[in-house]
């Protein structure tokens, strides 16, 4: 008897040890995650204010694309945001968060001169990167019109890029990001934004029970609800057809699978800016990361953003995990191969590598807050 007493005392003693060495690491199941950081969106209404609410991708019961715009006079549009935590390391939580919208609009100027200046459905988003050790934002990427913007508490970093805005939360962990109007693109929300909240048309949307329909709401403040991304990357498989979730495959280079490239839906002209893509085809035109580097390999972009000296080996990449079967030494390797079409071009060989990356850096940091302001 004195020995099973013993024994029972020695289990609570490692069990009460083992809970207390955890206690610091920040665990929450993956919704609870999501919810804990999920944005506060401040969205610009523009002319057409119902391709300016953030809605479902499958607001009219199915996954298809082609039938949406035509669809969104029909259905309810609730407020739906997309979460997925796309990957995890012994020091960091990545938390991608996407707006769905029913059409990508213009200036009716634009669209005359420019049919490609539109297009059906448009997604966005952003990355958060979440510190394990405290719960902390580090650092969050904002998909905007074509670049990734870099916000942090911080104005300089030791990373290769320009920092384009502070961080503003809300309770302490809601990051607040603004959403244009007409392209919808998603950026940190600053200061000098508060103004212009008093002139123009907004709508101030937090997590919360989703509003049923927003093509009928009234007011300033909305709430949503978060939706698992899971949909897209099951139909990012597949099938590739014009009714479909993905009209177009493409290879990234993973594995030899073929997933999809561009979301469905009426576009013109020929450019890939001018069709819908799921965040592993954003490619930001001012760097030369591949295809799929953001969504895919997260740790690596962050740290050579930001140069957070994060780990980069993943204790899970569901991104990566979801698509292919691929181990962490062919993902690094995978992502140091540049690609050809960016602005600007690899750099050379030899002598003149350093002084170009110095003047391409010097530009980089140069050119992209313009594009931030007249954006």
């Amino acid at each position: 008897m004195f020995f099973l007493r013993f024994i029972a005392y020695i289990t609570i003693v490692i069990l009460l040890f083992t809970c207390k060495s955890y206690a610091g690491e920040f665990k929450f199941s993956q919704k609870r995650l999501l919810e804990k950081y999920a944005p506060v969106w401040v969205h610009e209404i523009g002319r057409l204010p119902i391709y300016d609410i953030i809605t479902a991708w499958d607001f009219d019961n199915n996954f298809s694309g082609a039938d949406n715009v035509e669809n969104a006079e029909k259905f309810p549009l609730p407020a739906v945001v997309y979460g997925f935590v796309t990957a995890e390391t012994s020091d960091a939580y990545y938390l991608f968060y996407g707006v769905y919208h029913v059409r990508d609009y213009d200036t009716p100027l634009r669209e005359f001169f420019w049919s490609s200046s539109s297009h059906d459905n448009d997604f966005e988003g952003a990355m958060v990167v979440v510190a394990k050790s405290n719960g902390d934002i580090l650092a969050i990427e904002t998909w905007y019109y074509s670049i990734f913007l870099q916000f942090t508490y911080k104005p300089k970093v030791p990373g290769n890029q320009a920092i384009d805005g502070a961080i503003h939360v809300e309770d302490k962990t809601h990051p607040i990001l603004y959403v244009s109007s007409k392209g919808h693109g998603v950026r940190g929300f600053q200061k000098i934004d508060e103004p212009e909240l008093l002139k123009n048309q907004y709508k101030i949307y937090r997590l919360g029970k989703a509003d049923a329909d927003m093509r009928y709401h009234k007011g300033e403040f909305a709430q949503y609800e978060l939706h698992t991304f899971e949909p897209f990357l099951i139909y990012g498989r597949g099938p590739f057809e014009v009714d479909s979730m993905f009209c177009i495959q493409g290879d990234y280079g993973l594995d030899d699978v073929p997933i999809g490239k561009y979301l469905s839906g009426r576009f013109a002209g020929d450019s890939s800016w001018a069709r819908p893509k799921p965040p592993w085809s954003w490619t930001d035109k001012f760097d030369n990361l591949r295809p799929g580097a953001w969504f895919f390999h997260p740790a690596y972009v962050f740290n050579l953003h930001f140069g957070l000296g994060l780990s980069d080996r993943y204790i899970k990449n569901d991104a990566v995990e979801y698509f292919f079967n691929i181990d962490y030494a062919k993902l690094n390797n995978w992502i140091l191969e540049e690609r050809e079409d960016s602005f600007f071009p690899k750099a050379p060989k030899g002598l003149l590598s350093k002084p170009y990356l110095k003047v391409k850096n010097w530009l980089f940091k140069l050119i992209e807050p313009l594009f931030f302001y007249i954006g």
